[in-house]
């Protein structure tokens, strides 16, 4: 959800990524980020993605993505663990392609319903 009073919107992500890199690692999660920014606008991007993992049960991991800036632009983890399972450690680099559906905000709602009162 992006709070910002009249123009709060919902919205939901799905992100795949495409990695290189050294170990073995198999798990699940789920994950809960919040942040500072720009509002969310329907669309695709991708940029570069770092992530690490390690467990044995309960599992640690973290991750980096860049922008197309060249800078870090975001980093997620959890201690001591994810939500989640897994087993095994590894370390990848590669690049992370995001599809995001925004929802109309509140204020362009009650316009489009105000739209009907003429």
């Amino acid at each position: 959800m992006n709070l910002d009073w009249m123009n709060t919107s919902v919205y939901s992500q799905g992100q795949a990524n495409g990695w290189l890199g050294a170990g073995y690692y198999v798990g699940w999660g789920v994950s809960i980020v919040g942040g500072d920014g720009d509002a969310p606008t329907t669309g695709f991007d991708h940029t570069s993605y770092a992530e690490a993992d390690i467990g044995w049960g309960p599992a640690f991991g973290i991750s980096a993505s860049g922008n197309s800036c060249g800078n870090i632009s975001g980093v997620s983890g959890a201690v001591p663990y994810k939500f989640g399972l897994g087993k095994g450690l590894g370390a990848f680099v590669g690049q992370s392609g995001t599809a995001t559906a925004v929802s109309p905000t509140i204020q362009s709602a009650k316009n489009w319903f105000n739209s009907f009162k003429h």
